[in-house]
């Protein structure tokens, strides 16, 4: 095990030290503000200090939004919404193709199309809203 400190004593400063296997710990140490900063961050984001500082790193190293823990519900309740959509979809065009009367009953389809596009850009705006907090 190999423990690499920067910063010298008061400073701020990075600590890796390297696990076997897949996993290693960091160790930072911030100022009283900053430390302060992760934890309301943190909070706001409904995750731990860890999990927070982790969720970052992985974003930006991944070049990927940071999503909080609120989008992060608010894509699986989107992604729930367009499978009862797409449920909705398959029975009506199944319908209309049995009843051979595909032309006259189109309308139940542009209803469901307008609510995929509905909810495909409320996904899209919390992905905005991740990028976006993604650039440092």
């Amino acid at each position: 095990m190999e423990r690499v400190v920067a910063g010298a004593k008061g400073e701020q400063g990075v600590g890796v030290t390297p696990i076997r296997g897949a996993k290693g710990k960091l160790h930072i140490t911030l100022s009283a503000a900053e430390a302060a900063a992760v934890r309301e961050a943190a909070r706001v984001e409904g995750k731990s200090n860890a999990a927070w500082v982790a969720s970052l790193i992985r974003a930006r190293l991944n070049q990927a939004p940071i999503l909080t823990a609120t989008e992060i519900q608010a894509l699986e309740a989107a992604t729930s919404q367009l499978a009862g959509v797409g449920r909705n979809l398959n029975t009506v065009v199944h319908k209309l193709h049995k009843t051979k009367r595909w032309d006259a009953e189109s309308a139940p389809l542009y209803s469901l199309i307008s609510a995929v596009t509905l909810v495909r850009d409320k996904v899209y705006a919390v992905l905005a809203a991740g990028a976006e907090r993604a650039k440092l």
